[in-house]
């Protein structure tokens, strides 16, 4: 069985233990935001994932091409990127706590803080306190990537911090902003499979047994620019037919998504930390210089460049079968909020501006 790629983000804030009734400093809920990156329609690999980056239809840049062109390894469709764990204390005072996510199926490929040793599909952090003011994350050395796949996305960890997160103290006396993980997860818990019309429509066909919360979204991207479809997902066990994009609104599609973060329960920080975190590979925004200076190492075949994909939004019941986690104390609430990104489009190679043939000669010639 294949995988595909996702992408997550967790925030916490404080709780109280089972046996006693929760103070305001004990109380805390877990917020998680992210992107499950599917690398073909008809493929069954996934990936958790909160960063990345993919060439669109900019200029060719020769190092981006070498860091995102998918290579000869059996992993590159089945790399999962970071999930970012916050949490948030309710009054003043210290939560002590863990913290524990699996990936049934799948594996851990960067885990951060790195913990002790334990199953290979598990992270697990023991023994944190966290504290009501907020603190950075310490950048992480290229030296200090471990992964299989030589990807290093802990790289992008600092500019995932939040000032709505509460401090981490870490058993060595370290501090952080947030918790990391990178996994590969089981896809086969993803609900949707998609076919291919004559005039380009697409069925979409709810396979699982779970509702889809919308909107979703099919979002083309060439050398012509960026086209949207808005539509609703199908029930479970139904199909909807999707026409082809047309034209395109980022910016009121960036704005849905952002209100449906904020509706799972997310706040504003996080919802826009998701946005900024996946604007360049959704909709093509530009990369941000300090984090395409990263040496990331060659991307998962995942991230490569797609023309078109489906987008929607996971709902709980799945996100709990293919990441659970477990938190001690439980937390008051628990909101997540974990997008798919399904490729329908073979993987491309980054594409060139588009030709200019002003007074009938290409521009350059």
């Amino acid at each position: 069985m294949k995988r595909l790629p996702l992408l997550a983000l967790i925030v916490l804030t404080s709780c109280g233990s089972s046996d006693a009734a929760p103070t305001p400093a004990q109380r805390f809920s877990l917020h998680e935001w992210g992107l499950i990156a599917v690398a073909s329609a008809d493929s069954l690999d996934a990936v958790a994932m909160t960063g990345g980056v993919e060439v669109t239809s900019d200029p060719v840049r020769t190092d981006m091409l070498n860091r995102l062109t998918p290579h000869g390894s059996a992993l590159d469709d089945a790399v999962g990127l970071k999930p970012v764990v916050y949490v948030h204390v309710e009054g003043a005072g210290d939560v002590n706590l863990s913290v524990r996510v699996t990936a049934p199926a799948g594996k851990m490929l960067e885990v951060a803080p790195a913990p002790a040793r334990g199953p290979e599909n598990e992270a697990r952090w023991i023994g944190l306190r966290a504290s009501g003011a907020s603190c950075p994350t310490p950048p992480v050395s290229r030296t200090a990537c471990d992964a299989e796949d030589h990807y290093c996305e802990a790289l992008e960890d600092p500019f995932y911090d939040t000032t709505t997160a509460s401090c981490l103290h870490l058993r060595d006396g370290s501090t952080r902003n947030h918790l990391f993980y990178r996994a590969r997860v089981d896809a086969a818990q993803l609900p949707f499979a998609v076919t291919w019309s004559d005039d380009g429509t697409v069925r979409v066909h709810n396979n699982g047994d779970v509702a889809v919360p919308g909107p979703a979204f099919r979002i083309r991207r060439g050398y012509r620019g960026l086209a949207i479809t808005r539509f609703n997902p199908p029930a479970p066990g139904a199909d909807v037919d999707v026409p082809p994009p047309t034209s395109g609104d980022a910016a009121s599609t960036r704005a849905a998504i952002i209100a449906a973060l904020l509706g799972r329960g997310l706040d504003d920080a996080e919802a826009r930390a998701f946005d900024t975190a996946w604007a360049h590979i959704l909709f093509g925004e530009p990369i941000p210089p300090a984090v395409a200076a990263l040496d990331v190492g060659r991307a998962p075949a995942a991230l490569a460049a797609s023309e078109e994909v489906i987008l929607y939004l996971l709902p709980d019941a799945l996100v709990s079968r293919i990441l659970p986690i477990d938190v001690d104390p439980p937390p008051t609430a628990i909101h997540r909020a974990l997008y798919v990104r399904m490729a329908i489009s073979p993987t491309i190679l980054p594409s060139v501006q588009e030709p200019d043939f002003r007074h009938g000669v290409l521009s350059g010639s």
